[in-house]
């Protein structure tokens, strides 16, 4: 609340405070968002479900901006490529829920932030859903300078950093002392470094719990790039660190420490445990093991009964849980079990053919498929009934309209009842 202090006659007077604002959008007093923000001494706006083309909105500090019905897809807000959708640089933090952002660009004065830049305080963020947005740091996210930045059961997806960042970019930040938690950063991309995240000057430690980092794309560090830590802790608990692209997993300058529990990094393109992160498997509860995503092609990252990450002894790892039945359920009564002997491809690395063996120890149907790192399907190699004992087939390197792939790490999937198994298969041109 705000004070007036009023001078009459040599008496000072103190005004009541001003009363606190809440305002709901649309309405005749707030139109759009913009009109909302603008009101004096506004403190929560709250918005309706609807689609909002609005860009360059501004969060005053202290103010709480929200979707009325709580549900991050009832309320999407597109910049439409004009501009970031938010920025707050207030001497309060200000709080974002229950909203969806889409198509913000961040390439002007301060590119930083496509679809929220956070400076000053600061910023929490909850239950928000960020999508296709770029910059040439933070595509997402970016926070500057803030002594308050706070993720909770955030999704970020399809977002671009020209130089770092994909998902998010923090430079010289106090993260929340309890980590960033719940986060799914998927599809995300950098130029340079940080596929899903880059935080540099982070003095005070930045951390991830129960989250998902998967198909992030960056030459330095797919998923996490920690830089000029001055000896800070990167922690992550619980998390998710699989089928990102390019560089390795983790990287850093090695002035950060690391302290990674409970956590499976599996099946990424640039090896798993290595680099900053080598050692660190040996901690408890730390996996390299298939995560066993029911649908990736379709962005839904949630695991099979028998995940590892689910039955790890530590609980659950990573934001999505159980999604599909259990890999390798025990038939019903009138079934033939079906079960796979083993696995393997050779050559591999290959160019410009590799041999994919199976071994069936009984008759069933089978799929077998390849899929690219971001989960799209490439190629259907068998979809039919197989006799039991050993069956070769070979993948050129071409998806299904006979079209060669580029050079890469391709996962060779294959299904026999509720078995499923992946391989990971390297074209190298």
């Amino acid at each position: 609340m705000k004070h007036k202090i009023l001078i009459l006659c040599g008496l000072v007077i103190l005004a009541a405070p001003a009363l606190a604002l809440e305002v709901v959008v649309p309405s005749a007093e707030a139109p759009t968002i913009a009109d909302a923000l603008a009101l004096p001494d506004i403190s929560l706006v709250e918005i309706m479900p609807g689609l909002y083309y609005e860009h360059d909105l501004e969060i005053p500090g202290g103010v709480t901006v929200r979707g009325l019905e709580f549900d991050a897809d009832q309320v999407i807000i597109d910049a439409e490529g004009q501009g970031r959708v938010f920025l707050t640089n207030g001497d309060e933090p200000a709080y974002l829920l229950f909203v969806t952002l889409r198509n913000g660009r961040a390439y002007g004065d301060d590119p930083r932030g496509g679809g929220v830049l956070s400076s000053g305080v600061g910023i929490g963020i909850n239950s928000v859903k960020i999508h296709d947005c770029e910059a040439v740091a933070g595509g997402g996210v970016a926070a500057i300078g803030a002594t308050f930045f706070s993720l909770l059961s955030v999704e970020i997806s399809d977002c671009h950093a020209l130089v770092a960042g994909g998902a998010v970019f923090t430079q010289n930040t106090s993260h929340a002392a309890s980590g960033h938690r719940g986060l799914t950063l998927a599809r995300n991309s950098a130029g340079q470094s940080g596929g899903a995240v880059y935080a540099v000057g982070a003095g005070d430690g930045v951390g991830l719990k129960e989250s998902t980092l998967v198909a992030n794309q960056a030459p330095l560090g797919s998923a996490v790039v920690v830089w000029n830590g001055d000896g800070a802790t990167a922690s992550m608990e619980k998390t998710l660190i699989a089928l990102n692209q390019v560089g390795a997993p983790v990287f850093s300058d090695r002035t950060a420490c690391y302290d990674i529990l409970c956590t499976d990094i599996a099946l990424n393109a640039g090896g798993d445990w290595t680099g900053v992160i080598a050692g660190q498997q040996y901690q408890p509860g730390n996996l390299s093991e298939d995560p066993q995503f029911c649908d990736p092609g379709s962005g839904v990252w949630s695991v099979a009964e028998g995940s590892p990450c689910v039955t790890a002894a530590c609980g659950d790892i990573g934001a999505w849980g159980v999604g599909c039945e259990t890999v390798g359920n025990e038939p019903d009564d009138d079934e033939t079990p079906a079960v796979l002997a083993a696995f393997a491809a050779h050559p591999n690395p290959f160019n410009p053919e590799t041999e994919i063996v199976f071994s069936m120890v009984a008759p069933g149907r089978v799929s077998l498929s390849v899929y690219d790192l971001s989960g799209r399907r490439v190629r259907t190699l068998v979809d039919e009934a197989r006799s039991a004992g050993n069956h070769h087939v070979t993948w050129r390197g071409q998806d299904d309209s006979g079209r060669s792939v580029s050079s890469g790490v391709y996962l060779a999937v294959i299904r026999q009842g509720d078995r499923r198994e992946a391989l990971r298969l390297a074209l190298v041109k």
